[in-house]
């Protein structure tokens, strides 16, 4: 009635386009996609109904290349030019003046891709990461952009185009969704969903150690999604921290950052080379930091540091050089997180120990065998509520001691209110006349 849907996939850039639409919709010689390998449902609408639902300007689809906003000097008004347009001398439409087109700096007020850029929230080893809103769409999104020098880099540059394909993959509430990618003048993007709350490395930073049950809480949703990740994609993280786990308004964690993450798949592009090491070497396994090859185990490794770090509010290893921090992934175990958190049980302690141990047939052959030592951790764990403290004990011991102070007072009282009754007169036996 209002279409046809139809079912394919993204166009290729070397392959001719089927029909002048999909040219229209993929092809763009300034802001080539850069699409993950995934099936689409597509409707195309007829002209009538997409008369009525976009009356736009432009097309919804259209995306421009990148803008840059700067004021008139003279007047204020804000001005929009493209960027390559930048050492151009233009005229102020508002009042004649003559200015000069600055050049192109990707920050807030530019539009990449079609996502203009609010404000910067995070940088990593992958890039910015700002907040922007999607113009086609008018929703926030978190935008990750590659640094100029790094895009120069072929390999760093197809390192970036993984990670877009291997996160527009994945489809988990525990894990943040990706949008979309591209290149824009040279600028290489990425949009993923905007996650509003703050990191848990903020959170720990910010309020300290989390309790027990909220840490035990929080590792199981994560390891529910990384569990996901593997065994439907077959793909590791490689990266597991605290700074790549987002925490929404309501503590829901969400595991993001998946530019660092490698399939296994034998359609894919292959492992990494041999001998690299990559990750942040604080929560890197023995066998990341010695460059050998990897498998869940490894990540379970990175998820027990993470969950060590939930525990005490401590980054492992800081402040130590990059390869003394190597070193000691390698022979040094972990410090007892009683250290700082004297409540953990020892339920808890082993997991730790088992997930955390240095060769990796020590540690949980999977996510399957962690998530129900995970769950028994956490429903054997008494509430908080039902483990009595010292002081509580001494307050309740107090006021029983003062009740029965009070009851026995009070018996006491009545009692020596009560009438007495006068003593009966004792009659003297009858004596025989």
């Amino acid at each position: 009635k209002n279409g046809r849907i139809m079912y394919g996939g993204p166009a290729r850039a070397s392959s001719p386009p089927v029909t002048p639409h999909q040219r229209r919709l993929w092809d763009f010689p300034a802001a080539r996609k850069i699409m993950s390998d995934r099936t689409l449902l597509i409707r195309i609408y007829r002209p009538r109904f997409a008369a009525e639902l976009l009356p736009l300007p432009l097309p919804f689809w259209y995306i421009g290349p990148v803008l840059i906003t700067f004021p008139c000097r003279k007047c204020g008004v804000r001005l929009e030019i493209e960027a390559v347009r930048a050492g151009e001398r233009i005229a102020c439409p508002a009042c004649g003046a003559a200015l000069d087109v600055p050049a192109a700096a990707v920050g807030p007020g530019a539009t990449v891709g079609g996502f203009r850029i609010e404000k910067q929230i995070g940088e990593g080893g992958m890039g910015r990461v700002f907040l922007a809103r999607q113009l086609s769409m008018d929703r926030p999104v978190a935008l990750k952009i590659l640094p100029a020098a790094m895009a120069a880099d072929a390999t760093i540059s197809d390192r970036f185009v993984q990670e877009v394909r291997l996160a527009a993959r994945l489809d988990h509430p525990g894990l943040v969704a990706a949008y979309e990618a591209g290149q824009d003048h040279g600028v290489l993007y990425f949009a993923m969903a905007y996650v509003p709350g703050q990191t848990l490395h903020e959170r720990l930073r910010a309020e300290g150690p989390m309790t027990e049950t909220a840490a035990l809480r929080v590792a199981l949703k994560l390891a529910h999604a990384l569990a996901y990740a593997w065994s439907e994609h077959r793909m590791l993280h490689r990266d597991i921290k605290p700074a790549n786990i987002l925490l929404d308004p309501r503590g829901e964690p969400r595991l993001t950052d998946l530019g660092l993450a490698q399939t296994l798949d034998a359609q894919t592009d292959g492992p990494p080379r041999a001998g690299s090491i990559v990750g942040t070497p604080n929560y890197m396994s023995p066998e990341a930091a010695s460059g050998r090859p990897l498998d869940p185990r490894s990540d379970l490794y990175s998820f027990g540091a993470t969950l060590w770090s939930m525990l005490t509010a401590q980054i492992p290893f800081e402040g130590e050089p990059v390869g003394v921090i190597l070193k000691k992934q390698l022979t040094e175990p972990y410090p007892d997180v009683r250290r700082w958190n004297p409540a953990v049980s020892t339920r808890t302690l082993a997991l730790l120990d088992r997930l955390l141990a240095k060769p990796p047939e020590k540690r949980f052959r999977s996510w399957e065998e962690l998530i129900p030592a995970l769950e028994d951790a956490l429903i054997r764990r008494p509430p908080a509520a039902s483990r009595p403290r010292p002081f509580a004990l001494l307050l309740l011991v107090a006021f029983c001691l003062l009740l029965a102070i009070s009851l026995a007072a009070l018996w006491a009282l009545l009692r020596a209110r009560a009438p007495h009754a006068p003593p009966r007169p004792i009659e003297a036996p009858a004596v025989p006349g």
